[in-house]
């Protein structure tokens, strides 16, 4: 999830897509005050793309709240990192 800051424009201006060339979600407003690229490491280092399907956004409390939906194989990696992680902290 990515709160975006405090900003007062309402729902319908936003614009939250993503960048298939440089595999980014980008926000922007349509009165041009607002843009943003966000990067997605972790999808980069498994080496998947970004879905729009999995790409989801509200807009509550002035706050533009992002979320994304991780794939599995991104969450296997993270769990794998955990187990070795905690392997190497008990060796010591």
């Amino acid at each position: 999830r990515w709160p975006t800051p405090t900003l007062p424009y309402p729902a319908d201006v936003y614009s939250v897509t993503v960048d298939h060339d440089k595999q980014d979600m980008v926000v922007r407003t349509s009165n041009k005050k607002y843009y943003k690229r966000i990067d997605l490491p972790d999808l980069r280092r498994v080496g998947l793309t970004l879905q729009e399907n999995s790409l989801s956004w509200k807009h509550q409390h002035n706050t533009l709240i992002i979320s994304y939906t991780r794939p599995q194989e991104v969450v296997e990696q993270e769990q794998k990192a955990l187990r070795e992680a905690e392997k190497s902290a008990i060796k010591m």
